[in-house]
């Protein structure tokens, strides 16, 4: 039998509770109604009876296997209830490239996770990661891999407002209806071969190592500083409660940037779209100093993802466009190259201060702990044909 956490945090509204008080989601098609999620939802109960094998029993008799938050309603994946949660929230302008990067980062966590890290990747709650499988299958699982491709319709844009239902919930408390981020989220669990995989049985979940990771995604709008959506900070508000930060950030939207590369790679594509990223970024910084009182040393790290590496990699000629990766001595697991990062992100940093330098001005402004990281999703530049686009 899998252990529990002492505590549950929510992925939703990140309220804590004892594993016990989780509250049940009714089977009884009869029992439709809930005080938090409205008259289409399932009854929630706190259970009373149960069945030979454990499971509660709702007010029809019906067997339930769905527990929920007993602060917001939402259904939880069990596993919330035997790991921890990782959270990160990522950040981008619209059109900054912010999905590709995404379907790119999960396909490839996929792939290198087992093999490289000794460590389980697996969806934990597979309805709610449809979208970045969506993901994944347009980059990465095209029938015909010799015939061009409009990558610019490849994923479609994320949604916002009232067509971004699959990204929030609405829940009603205190008289308020308020709107609740949905996480992406995913076991990262050790295998045999991994230093930390214990068989131990006063750890059996080696719930010292073992997280849920729970990705924060929203569409570019809602960062934007119109304050237009009275619920872009409601959907938002997971930034508050990251661990880390990711902002990805397009340079070929930057007209210096872009200027400096057809100086060595020729005339470019112009961008699509041209948003204020800079004006995005401050203002993601403005919500997280709110939500965390003002303490600038609550910044979590802040991770400055420089897209479309593949376009520009001659501005960064000292940096190897490899995986920073390195195999351990004493285990088959491999280990992130510290000091190539390091030495990536001082690059990086030199090249954006001369070409962009209100990005730097701004994040270290903000962030305590800030990074810069080129990353491309595509890994080669887009051919443009007639026709066809290149991706936002």
């Amino acid at each position: 039998m899998s252990a529990l956490v002492e505590e549950v945090v929510c992925p939703s509204c990140w309220g804590e509770f004892d594993p016990a008080d989780g509250v049940w989601i009714s089977r009884h098609p009869g029992l439709m109604g809930d005080v938090r999620l409205g008259p289409d939802a399932q009854e929630r109960f706190q259970p009373s009876r149960f069945d030979a094998r454990g499971f509660p029993l709702d007010a029809r008799g019906q067997a339930c296997s769905e527990v929920a938050c007993p602060h917001c309603h939402l259904a939880l994946p069990r596993y919330f209830l035997e790991m921890r949660p990782l959270f990160v929230s990522v950040v981008g302008a619209p059109a900054s490239g912010k999905s590709y990067f995404l379907g790119a980062a999960i396909h490839q966590l996929r792939s290198v996770s087992g093999e490289r890290f000794k460590l389980g990747m697996l969806d934990a709650d597979p309805e709610r990661n449809a979208l970045i499988l969506d993901y994944e299958r347009a980059l990465f699982q095209q029938r015909d891999l010799d015939s061009p491709l409009d990558v610019a319709e490849l994923i479609r844009k994320t949604q916002y407002g009232a067509n971004a239902a699959g990204t929030f919930a609405a829940v009603h408390h205190g008289g308020l209806l308020l709107h609740r981020p949905r996480p992406f989220s995913y076991r990262l669990e050790t295998k045999s071969g991994h230093p930390a995989h214990l068989e131990q049985t006063d750890d059996p979940n080696n719930q010292k190592v073992n997280r849920i990771l729970c990705v924060y995604d929203n569409a570019g709008e809602s960062y934007l500083p119109t304050r237009q959506d009275p619920h872009a900070e409601e959907v938002t508000a997971h930034l508050a409660q990251a661990r880390f930060i990711l902002f990805v950030f397009d340079p070929l939207q930057d007209r210096r940037f872009l200027n400096e590369v057809e100086q060595v790679k020729g005339p470019m594509p112009p961008p699509k779209q041209i948003t204020g990223q800079y004006e995005v970024l401050a203002e993601a910084a403005r919500r997280v100093h709110q939500l965390r009182s003002g303490d600038r040393g609550a910044w979590p790290p802040l991770l400055i993802l420089v897209s479309k590496w593949d376009a520009w990699h001659q501005l960064l000629p000292g940096v190897d466009m490899s995986e920073p990766l390195r195999q351990g001595s004493r285990a088959p697991v491999a280990g992130l190259d510290v000091e190539r990062i390091e030495s990536a992100s001082d690059q990086l940093r030199t090249l954006l201060l001369r070409l962009c330098p209100n990005l730097v001005q701004t994040a270290e402004a903000i962030g305590h702990e800030v990074r810069y990281l080129p990353v491309s999703a595509l890994g080669k530049t887009p051919e443009t044909r007639p026709g066809m686009n290149r991706p936002a």
